[in-house]
């Protein structure tokens, strides 16, 4: 993850191909402080989220598989 002053650093090529890493295409005809603020939107969505531990509930459902699907499929 890059911070807005290292992106600001970098021309508008290298701003492409640092947005491919990302899985985007830039349009390079754009303003460079936007393509710097598309990107760093885009690395706040590319970071992975932190999961909270299944709750019993859940752990003791998922053993029982698809019945447990099956019937909450029904409610």
């Amino acid at each position: 993850m890059k911070t807005h002053d290292e992106l600001m650093k970098l021309t508008k090529l290298q701003l492409e191909e640092y947005g491919r890493t990302l899985g985007v295409e830039l349009d390079r005809r754009k303003k460079k402080e936007f393509l710097v603020k598309l990107l760093i939107a885009i690395q706040e969505l590319c970071k992975p989220k932190k999961e909270e531990p299944p709750q019993a509930e859940e752990k003791e459902e998922e053993s029982r598989g698809f019945f447990a699907w099956l019937e909450g499929f029904f409610k």
